[in-house]
């Protein structure tokens, strides 16, 4: 192995003996469930993240989540491909 190899390796290390708080983001993503996928993409390219949480304001609940992965059809609404809570 090289040296570029065995940094990498320390790196994975390190990663697997870390606990979720480390790594955690405690400012949520949030999206309204009229936004396109467009949109709800773009956003969470923005802040760097691969999900936000659909947030229906008019009642003061979370409707569910919606992934990155998930935007491929951005014409859509956000509430037609989200994971229900």
């Amino acid at each position: 192995m090289d040296s570029g190899q065995l940094d990498e390796l320390g790196r994975i290390k390190e990663r697997e003996s870390m606990n979720i708080q480390e790594v955690m983001d405690t400012e949520l993503l949030t999206v309204a469930p009229e936004i396109t996928l467009r949109e709800a993409a773009q956003r969470m390219s923005g802040r760097n993240v691969g999900a936000a949480l659909l947030l229906d304001a008019a009642i003061g609940s979370y409707l569910g989540i919606i992934f990155s992965a998930a935007c491929s059809t951005p014409s859509q609404r956000a509430t037609t491909l989200m994971s229900g809570a």
